[in-house]
């Protein structure tokens, strides 16, 4: 009795640490690569029939999530076709493009039919603001690692900071 249910407890805790989340596609990273080829969308590859993606953040220390297939969004070719929902390609069902067996993404987009991609660039994030602060400003607080310099006279208060060589500045005004 003991051994079944300590095997069963097992298999109960091996179950809850490999279920991925539930997740809407906008979770999803862009574009991943898998087992040697790249995914603009979602895949079922290795996943019982539930198509997944890696995550942008992890959700309950998993990097990959089963997606929601309703939230997938629809993809084109180059010519504007829309791609097939999903494309089915040797046993393997996909949502978007894949770059599997070419070099470049690509769907089907009828019964025998396929087209590359139209994939957008990423665009790069936003570069955070600066404030420039003036020498004879004073400071209210200046943030280096964990440490703190309150209501200080600038030029000193910078000196001393520059000195260190700290990997981060940031100033409260």
């Amino acid at each position: 009795m003991k051994k079944y249910l300590l095997s069963a407890l097992t298999g109960l805790l091996v179950s809850q640490v490999h279920a991925a989340p539930e997740v809407h596609y906008e979770q999803c990273k862009t574009s991943f690569e898998y087992l040697g080829a790249s995914y603009f969308g979602t895949t079922n590859k290795n996943n019982s029939g539930g198509q997944w993606c890696y995550l942008k953040s992890a959700i309950e220390g998993s990097t990959w999530g089963n997606v929601r297939v309703e939230t997938i969004p629809e993809f084109k070719t180059v010519t504007g076709k829309r791609c097939l929902s999903p494309s089915n390609y040797q046993g393997e069902a996909f949502y978007g493009c894949t770059t599997k067996a070419h070099t470049a993404p690509w769907c089907y987009v009828g019964e025998s039919a396929w087209e590359e991609c139209e994939i957008e660039e990423p665009q790069p994030e936003p570069l955070l603001s600066h404030t420039m602060v003036s020498e004879n400003s004073t400071l209210k607080r200046i943030a280096v690692g964990s440490c703190f310099k309150t209501q200080g006279d600038m030029p000193a208060a910078m000196s001393r900071v520059v000195s260190q060589s700290p990997d981060s500045v940031f100033v409260d005004g």
